[in-house]
């Protein structure tokens, strides 16, 4: 996945928020907007959680290399590490999260699958002290007119639907993922 290409102008975006145990906790809808100027990615991004909290952020992402990245937001602690692997990216940063008065330092691991060339899908593993405490799935959306015309319009039906669709892919997701591993990482080779 070529970051700078899928994220430049605007991307639409739902999640749903996992804790530890697989129970969601929080959902999202989000508006991002990049743009590449051939060395950086500015990426703006706006979250809006079901709860009413509307969180926002602004990466900066500079490719090093065809394969590379390093990025920096207000709320990240040092740089971020990204990497094209084909079609997936994956990120990985700590992050300051707001607990109860407080900001935890969070570690993600985020991977994102390019399915088309308009929609991604992330999954990240939240942890702290090496140990999960969240996980996070996201549906991207890349927008252009024939589309912008169906997801700009938000109606608590469609989002109550999607919101069903993210957690039934949630699952999906850390099956597969569970299979994936105990298949091919932890079989020893004859």
């Amino acid at each position: 996945l070529i970051i700078e290409n899928y994220l430049s102008g605007n991307v639409k975006a739902w999640g749903v928020l996992q804790n530890r145990s697989g129970k969601v906790t929080r959902q999202f809808s989000a508006d991002l907007n990049g743009k590449w100027d051939g060395k950086q990615l500015i990426l703006d991004e706006k979250f809006n959680w079901d709860d009413g909290e509307i969180q926002t952020r602004q990466w900066q992402i500079t490719k090093i290399d065809d394969n590379n990245y390093e990025g920096t937001a207000g709320d990240v602690v040092g740089k971020a590490k990204g990497y094209s692997y084909g079609p997936a990216f994956k990120f990985e940063y700590v992050l300051l999260v707001p607990v109860k008065g407080r900001e935890m330092k969070i570690t993600f691991d985020d991977w994102i699958f390019k399915q088309d060339d308009r929609v991604a899908i992330n999954r990240a593993t939240m942890t702290k002290f090496g140990f999960k405490v969240a996980a996070l799935t996201v549906v991207f959306v890349k927008i252009n007119n024939f589309y912008w015309g169906f997801v700009n319009r938000p109606t608590k039906l469609k989002y109550n639907l999607l919101g069903r669709k993210l957690k039934i892919l949630s699952v999906i997701v850390s099956a597969f993922g569970k299979w994936i591993s105990k298949e091919f990482l932890l079989t020893k080779p004859s």
